[in-house]
């Protein structure tokens, strides 16, 4: 049985992940309060709280290489420092240029040690049972983080201004976070990222065995040596532009089109909302399901699009927080389970790998989303080819997604003509076609028992 102390551990990284990324989700309120006090560019304040995001994913190879030594706890610890040095800073900056040192690198690299550390203890924890609730129970604290946070920046920026509120910010995290950060642990010493030594297949014999092939004497190649991977990373860097929108651009938009701070906030409630619902669904049933996991991210991106496309038309407050509030639920279906379906698809190259794949993509596809977005906005003079581009890139990135199951199947169908000294997987050495067929057969599964290759087990 899997202990119970694994649950705490995943509501003690949800609620870091609240502190600590609801307040840079609400970055398009501070973005009117920056242009206001600076008289600085839609495309350049937006893309300093782009950085900002995309440094929270970037971020993640720094982080990697201070968990291959230190704990993440300590990681934790390190990400709150950071991060409430860095926003507490930011109060005191005379120009826009000090703001991208201190909130976008220094909050943003806070930011990311946060992050990486509670996937990797997530995934530790849950490497395979229950894996998909674990990982939606972490993310659901950005969108809880987002909806509170959203309301309490939009009320102390408007009653004592924008400095005011980022100090008051800073010092509740560092209480908070530091309190909750000094219970968070490991399920077994060692190191949670490392590569597996074993996996776990399914065979197709009559008694439906489990069979287990070692790899310590087999090195697997390099994942770049594949094309999935790659299909993955540029579909994630390109489907996180949209993300990357309504992250930093979504306010000045419905500016733009006339409504008001107070309607505003109403929308990142609807889409917060429709978040968290999402994700509580997902945690619910995305176990039972025998299907890919990437299938979801795929329709997110779809979903998303479609409902873009229905922005470019809207001027009312009505139809805004309908749209919101389903794009709430098309972003939970990417958040929710993109790193299931990372650890499905990609989990014999281990959590680190996994994590950078994954994140890196998004963090590059952030950084671009806002200067591409402001900055065709003050070419147009508003977001109506802002949000087709998106749309395009969207259908683009959902492409890519769907050819990954695609090629899966081929390879799979392909096998079944193929003697046993074939290597089935490009880039792999017929020498060990034993371990080819077993990493094949879990890649073209993608919901068996792949899971235990961790380095732990589930009987904590």
């Amino acid at each position: 049985m899997i202990s119970w102390w694994g649950w705490v551990v995943v509501a003690l990284s949800s609620v870091q992940y609240a502190l600590v990324l609801g307040p840079v989700y609400n970055y398009s309120i501070v973005l009117l309060s920056f242009q206001e006090e600076f008289h600085t560019s839609t495309s350049f304040t937006g893309w300093v709280g782009s950085l900002a995001h995309a440094l929270v994913s970037i971020g993640t190879l720094p982080a990697a290489v201070c968990l291959r030594k230190l704990s993440p706890r300590v990681v934790t610890f390190m990400g709150i420092f950071l991060y409430c040095g860095g926003v507490a800073s930011t109060a005191f900056v005379p120009s826009l240029g000090y703001v991208v040192v201190t909130y976008s690198v220094i909050s943003g690299l806070g930011m990311s040690f946060v992050v990486q550390a509670g996937i990797v203890l997530t995934l530790a924890w849950f490497p395979k049972k229950y894996c998909a609730r674990a990982t939606s129970a972490l993310m659901i604290g950005t969108p809880c983080g987002t909806l509170i946070s959203g309301p309490v920046l939009n009320g102390l920026t408007a009653v004592l201004g924008w400095r005011h509120a980022f100090l008051i910010i800073a010092s509740f995290t560092l209480v908070v976070s530091s309190v909750g950060a000094s219970f968070l642990s490991n399920p077994l010493p060692g190191k949670p990222s490392q590569v597996p030594k074993e996996i776990t297949t399914e065979t197709e014999d009559d008694d439906d065995k489990q069979h287990h092939v070692v790899l310590e004497d087999f090195e697997l190649p390099p994942f770049y040596c594949h094309c999935d991977p790659w299909l993955w990373f540029v579909g994630i860097g390109i489907g996180s532009l949209s993300w990357g929108f309504l992250a930093t651009n979504l306010a000045s938009f419905m500016n733009d089109i006339g409504l008001t701070i107070g309607d505003v906030s109403f929308a990142i409630i609807s889409i917060s909302m429709g978040d968290i619902i999402g994700k509580i669904l997902i945690s619910a049933f995305l176990d039972s399901l025998k299907f890919l996991k990437i299938f979801f991210i795929a329709g997110s991106f779809i979903s998303c699009g479609i409902f873009s496309g229905l922005l470019v038309n809207t001027s009312t407050l009505i139809p805004v927080i309908v749209l919101t509030f389903l794009l709430g639920l098309a972003r939970a279906a990417f958040f929710g389970t993109v790193i299931v379906s990372a650890m499905e698809l990609f989990s014999v190259y281990g959590i680190e790998t996994i994590t950078i794949i994954t994140l890196v993509p998004f963090g590059i596809g952030t950084l671009i989303s806002a200067p591409l977005s402001g900055g065709l906005f003050d070419l147009t003079g508003d977001y109506t080819l802002s949000l087709l581009v998106l749309v395009f890139l969207l259908t683009l990135s959902t492409i890519c997604m769907l050819l990954i199951p695609f090629k899966m199947e081929l390879r799979s169908w392909r096998m079944r003509g193929r003697s046993p000294d074939t290597s089935p997987i490009d880039g792999m050495s017929p020498s060990v076609d034993g371990v080819n067929k077993s990493v094949a057969g879990g890649l073209s599964r993608g919901v068996d028992d792949n899971m235990t290759n961790m380095g732990f087990t589930d009987d904590f």
